[in-house]
């Protein structure tokens, strides 16, 4: 049976939408001590660490990517989300203050012309924005029925009211998806995709431009990706373009195209071939000749560069030859299960690695592993997510001269965290929904066990300097 929908409470609406911005300082500081804390314990506690950053959020209209249920009750569309305390019972979403100002200007447009129009409100369950900082984006309604020509020509309509009433902010794409189908108009468009342009506030200034693919993982708070892009930047700088950097699961390469300036060629790898071919043109687009990206899983790479492997075809047709690469550092962006049993291995033997998570307990157990050869050096938290719990952080470790002892198990696990392995991408190494605030339903959006870990390959390692940078997200408690 399906619940009927009703106005949230003031409760329900501090938790889903509300911005106190008098709160927000607050907040941030409050948890930033946690995180301060839950760092020192996964590096063993000996030394409370320090947090040399704190990246801040703009307090109100931060989010360029926003997800709503959408329910008909008495012919008339509402868009709902839920609250942890409803029951599962939706709530009515009249305005939105944590998404962006596109968002804000459409939202009432979108129900409107739903609630006006036939074609668009019959079977719809879902309406997705996502929009971009210098304007424009795309608006996607999710259908649990077919559609077709009557859903094209009311999505026009719809499209030329949003234009007409946001001129001058760049164009809309209106995306249609039912089973197997997916519509967009303009007809021309050859795919449902926005241009993100980041402004990077480096010396000299930066500005860098991002094809971003409809259900494939972004940052939904694009200003502190600015900020991330910049710290990352800055924190890579020593690498003096004499090494290489290798990263894995790049998605539509945010790094790899932000960090190739660092460095004397960069080496992106993605499981996802419709992500691998956007990481390409968004490499293209940026003027960048150093930047390879090619279509391997992350337990593939590693095992690609074991000695005496056998050959990839993949990397056979983009003419890639590890040997002609010299890591300096590995830049990872895990699933929320975290970095797999093989690829973490070979991390242990990286001197700098850029590191992205959004699970503290699978961050926790492979910080674990690592620590055994690399201690701490900064440590920078950017808030993605203002008026929830969660946060994101950026790590340096620099590897130390000897092992501490002999490696934990990769599977061990801290006493202090839990043994979930769950996160935004697939355990092939693609990017699934990640798990948002329950305030947000987001499509911003592994496994395994070991053994005894063994030490990488002696050939890599003699190929590695010594220095190691994490940056990663994180989710202060399980939701």
């Amino acid at each position: 049976m399906v619940r009927k929908s009703r106005q949230p409470t003031a409760a329900e609406l501090a938790e889903l939408v509300d911005c106190p911005k008098n709160e927000y300082d607050e907040q941030l500081k409050n948890k930033s001590a946690s995180l301060k804390g839950y760092i020192s314990r996964a590096m063993g506690g000996e030394n409370e660490v320090e947090i040399n950053g704190v990246y801040a959020s703009s307090p109100v209209l931060f989010r360029q990517r926003v997800n709503f249920r959408v329910v008909l009750e008495n012919d008339e569309v509402h868009f709902v989300m839920y609250s942890r305390n409803s029951n599962g019972q939706p709530l009515r979403i009249e305005n939105f203050p944590r998404g962006d100002r596109l968002v804000n200007a459409w939202m009432p447009i979108v129900r409107s012309e739903l609630n006006r129009l036939p074609a668009l409100r019959r079977h719809v369950i879902e309406c997705r924005f996502h929009t971009t900082l210098r304007g424009g984006g795309m608006i996607l309604l999710c259908y649990n029925k077919p559609i077709g020509r009557e859903w094209l020509e009311s999505a026009e309509l719809l499209r030329t009211q949003i234009l007409e009433a946001t001129p001058n902010e760049g164009t809309v794409l209106l995306v249609g998806r039912s089973h197997k189908l997916q519509l967009v108009v303009p007809e021309c468009s050859e795919e449902a995709a926005v241009t993100e342009t980041l402004h990077i506030n480096t010396d000299p200034p930066l500005t860098l431009q991002y094809k971003q693919l409809e259900g494939e993982f972004t940052q939904p708070n694009a200003q502190v990706c600015e900020k991330m892009i910049q710290w990352v930047i800055e924190s890579t700088k020593y690498s003096n373009n004499d090494k290489d950097l290798l990263e894995l699961y790049c998605g539509n390469g945010n790094f790899s195209v932000a960090l190739a300036h660092n460095f004397r060629k960069v080496l992106a790898t993605e499981l996802s071939k419709h992500n691998i071919v956007v990481a390409r043109h968004n490499a293209l687009v940026n003027n960048l000749t150093n930047v390879k990206c090619i279509r391997l899983a992350a337990n593939e790479v590693a095992e690609a560069l074991t000695p005496g492997a056998r050959s990839f075809t993949r990397l056979v047709e983009q003419q890639v030859q590890l040997s002609d690469y010299d890591f300096g550092a590995v830049l990872v962006d895990p699933p929320r299960a975290g970095v797999e049993e093989a690829a973490l291995k070979l991390l242990a033997s990286f001197p700098r690695i850029i590191y992205f998570s959004c699970n503290p307990e699978s961050l926790a157990r492979d910080l674990l592993f690592l620590r055994q050869t690399h201690a701490l050096d900064q440590l920078a938290v950017f808030d993605q997510f203002p008026y929830t719990e969660h946060i994101e952080c950026g790590l340096i470790l620099r590897k130390m001269p000897e092992p501490k002892n002999n490696f934990s198990s990769i599977g061990e696990q801290p006493a202090f965290s839990p043994s979930s392995r769950g996160r935004g991408k697939s355990q092939s190494g693609t990017k699934e929904k990640r798990k948002q605030p329950s305030s947000i339903s987001s499509s911003d959006s592994k496994g395994g066990s070991g053994g005894p870990a063994k030490k990488a390959p002696s050939s890599l390692c003699s190929r590695l300097h010594s220095h190691v940078i994490c940056a990663s997200s994180y989710y202060l408690y399980d939701t």
